[in-house]
């Protein structure tokens, strides 16, 4: 402002000019009413300028709400699939499924080999008869090793209580990540400890079929030899299977065995001849008897009669070493003229000491006609008792004994 008086450039709020003294109060209140007066005249003019605000619409109310409302589905839903995915979701289902019997649902999280006796079925029948357990509480899944960092294992305790009891229980449980199962979560499958038996062996007569759970088994990958086959099986639920062997010609075998990481017991199978396996045998015996006293009265070489006597006991020599005592029955002093066998009777042994073995008591009578080193004849007869063994090879029953001696007749 300007001195009014002298009209020197004063501060807008000097009370007095400070070149001539004159008060300047009186026109700094009238000049200051008058700038109210004009920011008055002037305000509705501002306001009439400035954008009118205007409502938010219906439509986009609608679309803000659908969009914080599919944030919290999207949030609800990967909590949700991020818990149901989890390894430590697995090793709960499973071992509530496990413990309260429901065998089915327990195969579901498993992770096991490839193989035909690793089916659902196999694994439901193995735990058909396992004892029940007892009740539980408290159940808790617990990390084994909760600082450590994710990896495709990670192991687990489940913590849990027995009804009746005060004491917690554990039990642990392994688990190994699999492939994706559904966006970004990896199927977890549970690695059982003990659950899978590899290369259980079981002997059984050489020419028999085995069965566990009705499953026939390959018995041509077996190892054949001296009348068994050991036939190995790649993989067996541990747990307890219905084992069959069957072959024939002998007493169907069936039992229950159970199956660990040891392996199987029983493991080693023996056959019985059937009854009328039995009475082929005794029949078979008169048969051999015949021929191979036949044989030697004809003078015939042991060459020629071994393929009545078993290829084991062949090998061992003293088969023919009484076959050639027999061939004395051809000497010039006690050749023998004819002969006639009689009164067989044989009794089967009940006891067997190998398997596909056939012990006998034979009893019969031989008369025979000789010519004596001065060409007289005579007759004799003879009551001969022996103990006999049939053993079966390649399918037919075959003499491990000499079914007579040159003693038995002279």
């Amino acid at each position: 402002m300007y001195c009014p008086n002298c009209g020197t450039q004063c501060n807008d709020r000097d009370l007095f000019c400070g070149e001539c003294g004159t008060s300047l109060k009186e026109y700094w209140e009238e000049e200051t009413v008058q700038e109210i007066q004009v920011q008055e005249e002037l305000q509705p003019e501002v306001q009439g300028v400035m954008p009118e605000k205007k409502p938010v619409s219906k439509s986009k109310m609608i679309l803000i709400a659908e969009i914080i409302l599919m944030a919290v589905l999207i949030g609800g839903i990967y909590s949700s699939l991020n818990k149901r995915f989890s390894p430590e979701n697995v090793v709960e289902n499973y071992w509530k499924a496990a413990r309260e019997g429901r065998w089915g649902t327990a195969y579901e999280y498993c992770s096991f080999p490839k193989d035909d006796m690793l089916t659902k079925q196999m694994y439901v029948n193995a735990h058909a008869n396992s004892e029940k357990k007892q009740a539980y509480k408290a159940m808790k899944v617990v990390k084994e090793n909760p600082t450590s960092q994710k990896s495709d294992i990670q192991s687990y305790f489940v913590e849990y209580i027995v009804e009746g009891s005060s004491e917690k229980s554990h039990d642990y449980v392994t688990v190994t990540k699999g492939k994706k199962k559904f966006l970004f979560w990896n199927d977890w499958e549970i690695a059982p400890e003990g659950a899978v038996a590899a290369d259980t062996e079981i002997t059984v007569p050489e020419n028999a079929q085995l069965k566990l759970n009705g499953k026939e088994m390959d018995m041509e990958k077996g190892k054949k030899e001296d009348g068994v086959n050991h036939v190995s099986i790649p993989y067996l639920f541990a747990g307890e299977y219905q084992m069959e062997v069957e072959a024939e010609g002998m007493e169907p075998y069936k039992t229950y065995v159970y199956v660990d990481m040891t392996g199987v017991s029983p493991n080693y199978i023996s056959l019985i001849p059937s009854a009328e396996t039995k009475q082929e045998i005794a029949q078979q015996f008169g048969e051999d008897l015949k021929a191979v006293l036949e044989g030697a009265a004809a003078g015939k070489g042991f060459a020629e009669m071994k393929e009545y006597f078993a290829s084991a006991e062949v090998k061992k020599g003293y088969l023919e070493s009484e076959y050639e005592e027999l061939l004395r029955l051809n000497e010039k002093d006690s050749r023998i003229i004819s002969f006639d066998i009689s009164d067989i009777e044989v009794t089967v042994e009940s006891g067997y000491s190998n398997v596909n073995v056939v012990s006998l008591t034979v009893e019969y009578v031989v008369n025979g006609q000789y010519r004596s080193y001065r060409d007289s004849v005579k007759s004799n007869e003879f009551d001969v008792e022996k103990y006999i063994t049939y053993r079966l090879e390649d399918g037919n029953w075959k003499l491990t004994d000499m079914p007579i001696s040159y003693y038995n007749l002279w």
